[in-house]
């Protein structure tokens, strides 16, 4: 949003004091797209730095600096990564939480670009990252989806008559691709656009006008002792968003909408829905959980009981009071799913002070299979087992016709029944997959003669290994 303006002086001094070197060879790629770069990747003690807006952007990510504290920040959704020049430790913040990260190289000035250690923020954003030493190239990769979601952005400045800027602004809306033109799809894109361009112009329309007077006021009366007050810094807006889950044919997006108007503290709120791609719906608490009204109710505060134990265990009125808050206002119930399970909050101030933020308590599937309504099986898996139906003694088998590095695959004629009486019959293969490696991974099956190029059936798993190796299932073609 805001240009990066380091001085030179200020770059030579940097450049000087730390030992590290250009390297033009080295390449970096993000989702499967080549980065190009103004200013080439430099190495300093076995790290590589990259131009931060190039990253950052490639990761989808807003980028924002700080010229006073010299702190560079990116936001995706809610997670936020922020930086200061020349410091080994890095934030990220994410609903609610924030974790200090010690980085062996800190961002650094080369050339008036702001150099930022590629892996580390890149992890910072949720994404992960593996070094080619061979080809000299950085892989950057995202989690990948069952649909591929883009998004259109807007990075803005409104200014007033007298060319001053006023208002910053930026949003970033999904579009799920489309290619089959299915109608629920099409609305669905329709209204993310419609609402994030509403907003746009609620902002050009409402809050343009009165960032300008105030200005207007200030310069107008600038031995005023107010003039001091009426200076503050631009008023700010965004609308951002994340996918919690894209699988089996079930998508959850969480919008964040942010203001910031010069007061005492931004003004934040989220709107979040979750589709059943396959039925064409939306989906309602009722359509997730089992049971009555008043049955779901109850297994929500039973979740809830669970958050106020953990924040205000020692302060057991407290607890009551925000409880009975939350009992009143259960139709303000906000929620979304992940692959685990169901996330329920409520919007800041509607149950307490500015600084309890989102109250959000969870309700895991695994385990409580029979309170979901909505399947989210197939998550963090230990190994992922499952069988085909196959007869070798046609000459036919299953073979694995590729797979990702990032896992291993064991295969066996699993039937019971005796090979020689499963002719015309066929029995079961029987798979093993297990992660070995963070990542997006997939695995092609084949049910084919030996002899034969074609395969009489292909099945295809997209998958993803989580950071303990467990594996999490997208999809499954046939």
């Amino acid at each position: 949003m805001k240009k990066l303006l380091i001085p030179a002086v200020m770059a030579a001094m940097l450049i000087s004091s730390v030992p590290l070197y250009a390297d033009g060879s080295i390449k970096v790629v993000v989702d499967g797209n080549k980065l190009t770069f103004d200013q080439p990747p430099v190495i300093e003690d076995d790290r590589v730095l990259v131009p931060l807006r190039a990253i950052f952007e490639a990761l989808d990510s807003n980028v924002d600096y700080i010229d006073e504290t010299k702190t560079v920040s990116a936001r995706r959704g809610e997670r936020v990564v922020s930086l200061k020049i020349g410091d080994n430790s890095m934030i990220v913040a994410d609903r609610g939480s924030a974790e200090t990260i010690k980085l062996d190289v800190p961002a650094k000035i080369i050339n008036d670009r702001t150099m930022v250690p590629v892996r580390a923020v890149s992890e910072g954003l949720d994404a992960d990252v593996r070094w080619d030493g061979d080809t000299k190239t950085v892989y950057v990769e995202r989690k990948k989806g069952q649909h591929e979601i883009s998004s259109v952005k807007l990075d803005a400045v409104l200014k007033g008559d007298d060319g001053t800027g006023l208002v910053d602004f930026y949003y970033s809306y999904p579009v799920i691709k489309n290619e089959e033109n299915d109608p629920f799809i099409k609305a669905i894109n329709e209204t993310y656009k419609k609402e994030t361009e509403a907003f746009y112009e609620s902002v050009k329309n409402e809050y343009l006008k009165d960032a300008e007077m105030r200005h207007s006021y200030a310069k107008d009366n600038e031995n005023s002792e107010y003039v001091g007050y009426m200076r503050y810094p631009l008023m700010t807006f965004f609308i951002d968003y994340t996918v919690t889950l894209d699988r089996n044919d079930l998508l959850s997006i969480t919008q964040v909408y942010y203001s910031d108007l010069g007061g005492a503290h931004p003004i934040t709120s989220k709107v979040s829905r979750t589709f059943d791609l396959k039925a064409k719906k939306q989906l309602g608490l009722g359509d997730i959980l089992e049971g009555t009204e008043r049955e779901i109710e109850v297994a929500a505060f039973r979740a809830f009981d669970q958050y106020l134990e953990k924040e205000f265990g020692e302060y057991p009125d407290y607890a009551a009071t925000v409880k009975s808050d939350m009992e009143k206002k259960f139709d303000n119930i906000c929620y979304y799913l992940d692959d685990n399970g169901l996330v329920i909050y409520y919007q800041v101030y509607q149950v307490g002070p500015y600084a309890m933020g989102y109250p959000e308590a969870r309700m895991y599937y695994k385990n409580n299979e029979d309170v979901f309504k909505t399947d989210l099986s197939g998550a963090e898996l230990e190994n992922l087992v499952f069988s085909l139906d196959g007869n070798p003694t046609t000459g036919y088998e299953w073979t694995v016709g590729g797979k990702s590095d990032n896992i291993d695959i064991e295969v066996e004629y699993a039937s019971k029944t005796p090979l020689e009486a499963t002719v015309g019959v066929g029995g079961k293969y029987k798979f093993t997959v297990t992660g070995t490696e963070k990542g997006n991974a997939y695995l092609s099956l084949q049910y084919k003669r030996a002899w034969e190029d074609k395969a009489l059936k292909t099945v295809m798993y997209s998958l993803y290994v989580n950071a303990d190796n467990t594996i999490t299932v997208i999809d499954i073609a046939e």
